[in-house]
């Protein structure tokens, strides 16, 4: 996941689906489904490897209920990549503070980010921002170097999206760092589309859909098909501006189906409205 690299992940998922039958423990079960669900989604098959998340996640023991740390990342990855919302996102604010309680000090920062990723997503920017800063100080105080990478890159997406430029740059510098100094290339992606996000906050649509395009070459290369990491609604809207209504059709629908496959509520809100914008164009 953090490298970003779906072919092992699917040659992985591939032998998990071997090792987890019945003679599995049900740890083993529920963590060889969840990361199985997790390389489906990132290569390709998007729509089995959320099942098998949601499976896994149906399964799993109440996060708070354990005393294995580690429990509070699988307990919390499935719904955040799904990008689920109501009773999980009061999970992820619970587990966050029964880590506290438990002085695991580790754990932070990690699910510091995932949650500021989440409300970074919605209308909770402030929350996010301070979410990320935590996770920013504690791993740097703990020396989780790849955690720190997706940090900055986090923040620096959210930066852009506030026109913050020279912040913006600043954390997606140190993203890209970290992220090439210990192949943590998820934060390259994050930090790449965070830049991306900053040309189309400057209202330059022609160096933001270069800067999209980037993005989509590097995924590409890849092979990362997970529609939630793609950038084309935003390069529908650079297309829009540029007044380029076919192609702009042309790739929202493209997605639309990409969305469809994987089925879930946050892809398919992108690629409604971006066909939206797309058909508005066209009719315009």
């Amino acid at each position: 996941f953090y490298l970003c690299d779906s072919a092992s992940g699917l040659r992985a998922a591939d032998r998990l689906a071997d090792l987890t039958g019945p003679l599995a423990s049900p740890t083993a079960r529920l963590v060889g489904r969840m990361a199985e669900g997790f390389a489906l989604v990132l290569g390709g098959r998007a729509g089995d490897g959320a099942d098998l998340i949601r499976t896994a996640m149906a399964q799993a023991p109440d996060a708070r209920a354990t005393q294995d740390q580690w429990r509070f990342r699988w307990a919390l990855m499935g719904p955040m990549f799904l990008r689920e919302a109501g009773e999980a996102r009061a999970a992820m604010a619970d587990a966050v503070r029964t880590v506290r309680s438990v002085a695991a000090v580790g754990m932070l920062p990690f699910l510091l980010t995932l949650i500021a990723r989440d409300s970074a997503g919605s209308d909770g920017w402030a929350d996010a921002e301070a979410g990320y800063v935590e996770a920013i100080r504690l791993a740097q105080e703990t020396g989780h170097d790849t955690d720190l990478a997706l940090a900055h890159a986090g923040f620096a997406w959210l930066l852009a999206r506030e026109g913050r430029a020279e912040e913006s740059r600043h954390h997606g510098a140190e993203a890209e760092r970290l992220g090439t100094l210990h192949s943590a290339r998820l934060a390259i992606v994050w930090a790449a589309f965070g830049a991306a996000d900053l040309e189309a906050a400057n209202r330059r649509p022609e160096a933001a859909k270069e800067s999209y395009q980037a993005v989509l070459d590097l995924l590409s290369q890849l092979g990362v098909t997970d529609p939630d990491l793609s950038p084309t609604p935003e390069l529908v809207e650079c297309f829009w501006q540029l007044g380029r209504p076919r192609y702009a059709v042309s790739i929202a629908e493209g997605y639309l189906a990409a969305a469809r496959a994987k089925g879930q509520p946050w892809a398919l809100a992108r690629a409604h409205r971006a066909l939206g914008v797309a058909r508005g164009l066209g009719e315009g």
